[in-house]
């Protein structure tokens, strides 16, 4: 979606109008298959991240997408929940490539596995690949750059949900969402605290 914007990478030498083109062919796919998707997301800012956790939780998440992985997995287990009651499915869950970040995301993710074994229940490996490769990743990345430009409310969008946002939204019935505020991560924190012996 980055190369899409700015016309580089792939979409170097597109008009704005053909880039615009295959992203929209693209939410015309995901909005024929909108019965059989889940939307889950998870945002959070440096600054929250920062000022709500000590030093001891730092040194378990490292970085706050640890924490936002965390809130995926656990929504798409809970989501597998309500689908299917008392399902025993192995899930397994595959990320974009996050480069040097990955080792960080992959050992916070053994930690609270470790720790807390009945969150992460029928949960099996956590990858990370390529999305040139992992097509259905282009789908995820295409969801993720919508949800932050509407998180971060662009003065371009006047305020306003993008078209390509709203049909996203409008396609898929079950959504999820978290929006980590300082107040309910340090809530979170000691509970995790409780149960992990972190401060």
């Amino acid at each position: 979606m980055t190369e899409c914007h700015s016309l580089e990478g792939e979409f170097a030498g597109f008009k704005r109008l053909d880039a615009d083109t295959k992203r929209d062919q693209l939410i015309g796919v995901l909005e024929h298959h909108g019965n059989s998707l889940a939307w889950i997301d998870s945002i959070i800012t440096w600054d929250i991240y920062d000022n709500a956790l000590g030093q001891a939780a730092k040194q378990v998440f490292k970085t706050p997408f640890s924490l936002c992985m965390m809130s995926i997995i656990s929504q798409a287990v809970s989501l597998i929940h309500q689908i299917i009651p008392g399902s025993d499915l192995p899930l397994e869950f595959i990320f974009d490539e996050h480069g040097e970040a990955e080792s960080m995301l992959l050992s916070a993710y053994r930690i609270l596995k470790g720790k807390l074994p009945d969150l992460f229940l029928n949960v099996g490996n956590v990858l990370f690949q390529d999305d040139k490769v992992t097509i259905p990743l282009q789908c995820a990345d295409l969801l993720a750059w919508q949800v932050r430009r509407n998180y971060l409310q662009l003065p371009e969008d006047h305020g306003r949900e993008t078209v390509p946002y709203q049909r996203l939204r409008r396609t898929v019935s079950r959504v999820l969402s978290s929006r980590w505020n300082e107040a309910e991560l340090k809530k979170a924190h000691k509970a995790i605290d409780a149960r992990c012996g972190m401060q």
